[in-house]
């Protein structure tokens, strides 16, 4: 039988690259509200709910409030712009 040893730490920056892989206007690690966004994509709030209801934004619905997740953002960035 053939075993690796593998660092723990290796394991962690491998799961760390999938989400820092994506460069972009994003802190990929970070959970972003609304007027963080409306930052970033230079839209009316108006415009961003209404992506965000028809499932054009990736998005979170926490209560009544949305959430985005910078690597998802970052991603969905890459493909649409």
């Amino acid at each position: 039988m053939l075993t690796t040893a593998v660092k723990s730490s290796q394991i962690h920056s491998e799961k760390s690259n999938d989400l820092t892989s994506d460069a972009g206007p994003c802190d990929p690690k970070a959970l972003l509200k609304v007027p963080d966004l409306l930052i970033i994509l230079k839209i009316h709030k108006n415009t961003l709910y209404e992506l965000c209801q028809q499932g054009v934004i990736p998005c979170l619905k926490v209560g009544r409030q949305y959430r985005f997740l910078g690597w998802k953002i970052n991603k969905w960035l890459a493909k649409n712009a």
